[in-house]
């Protein structure tokens, strides 16, 4: 589903300011999903404390500007909990 080019799918690409990107790129945050296209934002309160509870994605184009796939971001949110469980995150 992700080999060669398909790994640059947009349903595989966010865009994040520098300071989000480096918390999600760290396992810091993770994004939980509530409803379709809604998420919680997780993560410890200092990782946390500058954003918004609730995150919604949207798109003008679903065919041309899909939006990340749920269980691309659910197995981020996987990482993130083994990673805090196991003390590897801090």
């Amino acid at each position: 589903e992700l080999n060669g080019d398909q790994i640059h799918h947009l349903t595989n690409i966010l865009t994040l300011c520098v300071d989000v990107h480096g918390k999600f790129d760290t396992l810091s945050t993770h994004h939980y999903q509530a409803t379709p296209n809604q998420y919680r934002v997780c993560g410890d309160t200092f990782s946390t404390r500058n954003y918004p509870p609730t995150l919604i994605f949207t798109t003008s184009d679903p065919a041309n500007l899909p939006l990340p796939d749920s269980r691309y971001l659910a197995i981020h949110a996987a990482c993130c909990k083994v990673a805090r469980l196991s003390g590897a995150g801090e």
